[in-house]
């Protein structure tokens, strides 16, 4: 299955007020067979420059790619909004958009296969039809707007468990309103500067995690958790 099939017939394609054309072709993004479609040039803004997406030989474009594109209907408000402002999780019979603090516990327990995930940095670029079906809960790809995020989900967790503490609410300023974590993400993401900090965390507690986590920094991986990362409180 497309892609777009995929993640199309979970949206409610009755949001598209694009005119639909009678034609015989081609998805101009897709390829699927089509027998009615929206003009590429109704769908398609002039922002658009994934041009690459847009490889078959036509001028039209199906429903689902429009969806994906166009307009949808925000399940928890019911006003429309664009897919790209969200994260989400499509499965065979649903789609969710998820909020930055739902997001880990998908990458650390996904849904039965298949699925569809992907997360935005920026809620301003096209990746649903950019993203992956997965078959696989262990290993599969998250879609970002950077890029794709291979994820091994043993691995995965084990990350968690080092860069977690790190963003852990310090016990003593639990009851704060601002609730300060041990080290922030541009921490986790690039080394820790502040010697005071580290000195209350634990000299060699510190250096130990660091080690490790030096070996993540860079990656795709590491960025996508950091975004992710909730504060808890310390164990």
């Amino acid at each position: 299955m497309r892609v777009t099939e995929f993640i199309g017939r979970q949206l409610n394609q009755e949001t598209v007020k694009l005119p639909m054309m009678n034609c015989e072709s081609v998805c101009k993004m897709c390829g699927a067979s089509i027998q009615e479609g929206v003009h590429v040039s109704r769908a398609v803004k002039k922002t658009f420059t994934d041009y690459a997406y847009l490889r078959h030989p036509s001028d039209m474009l199906c429903l689902n790619c429009v969806c994906c594109m166009g307009k949808i209907i925000n399940p928890e408000t019911g006003k429309p909004t664009f897919l790209r402002n969200f994260s989400f999780m499509a499965t065979e019979s649903d789609l969710i958009l998820l909020k930055r603090g739902d997001i880990l516990k998908w990458v650390l327990n996904p849904p039965e296969p298949p699925f569809i995930f992907a997360v935005t940095y920026g809620g301003k670029k096209h990746i649903a039809f950019k993203s992956r079906i997965a078959e696989n809960r262990e290993y599969f790809i998250i879609t970002t707007d950077t890029g794709d995020v291979y994820v091994d989900r043993l691995h995965t967790r084990r990350v968690v468990d080092v860069i977690q503490p790190w963003y852990a609410i310090i016990p003593e300023k639990a009851q704060t309103e601002i609730q300060p974590t041990w080290f922030t993400k541009g921490d986790i993401l690039y080394g820790c500067k502040r010697n005071k900090r580290i000195e209350d965390y634990g000299i060699e507690k510190y250096m130990n995690e660091n080690k490790q986590i030096e070996h993540w920094r860079g990656t795709p991986l590491l960025r996508l958790l950091v975004f992710v990362l909730n504060k808890r409180e310390s164990i």
